[in-house]
């Protein structure tokens, strides 16, 4: 037998014995269950999202209706719990039964929280005050706030793209670089 055939039948026979060996099987099936416990444990822990809990009180209690939704198209579910007085959103906030208490005039409205007030909360209360501003001051001109702003809504730019890339270039490229 010539020596390159004889080292490859060694190391072949020596790979094979190893491979079997019942320490390398065994940890190679634990790694594979903490992997996937892992990525189990992962997606439920970050897959989840608890809702903001939010305390509406005085005249607050009329964003009831429009702010969930507004919340859950910003993908933060809100769970909304009407309040008979600000002391008592409060001192729910400060017990940590309540994550933000909002109350006062729509045009004005005061929030009270524990820590930190969410960004994307802040940017839709901050909306439904301009709003609110926006259609009394359009009121007071005598223009119907519902027709400007539809044709506010209305208006758009007109895009003209000369060089159009395609949005799927990226993917493409790493597909076929794995691919080759």
């Amino acid at each position: 037998m010539k020596a390159p055939r004889s080292v490859w039948l060694v190391a072949r026979r020596e790979f094979i014995t190893r491979t079997r060996s019942r320490p390398l099987v065994l940890g190679t099936i634990a790694v594979a269950v903490l992997l996937i416990t892992f990525v189990l444990l992962q997606a439920y822990v970050f897959g989840q999202q608890k809702p903001v809990r939010i305390g509406l009180a005085g005249q607050a209690i009329s964003l009831q209706q429009t702010l969930p939704p507004e919340m859950a198209a910003l993908g933060v579910p809100a769970a909304i719990t009407p309040l008979d007085s600000v002391d008592a959103g409060t001192s729910q906030v400060r017990g940590g039964r309540l994550d933000v208490l909002v109350y006062g005039a729509r045009s004005a409205l005061r929030v009270t929280v524990d820590h930190q007030l969410d960004p994307r909360l802040r940017a839709t209360l901050n909306s439904q005050v301009r709003q609110q501003i926006l259609d009394a001051q359009l009121a007071q001109l005598g223009a119907k706030p519902d027709d400007v702003l539809a044709k506010v809504d209305a208006a758009q730019i007109s895009l003209t793209q000369l060089n159009a890339t395609d949005p799927n270039l990226g993917q493409r490229s790493v597909l076929g670089m794995l691919v080759a």
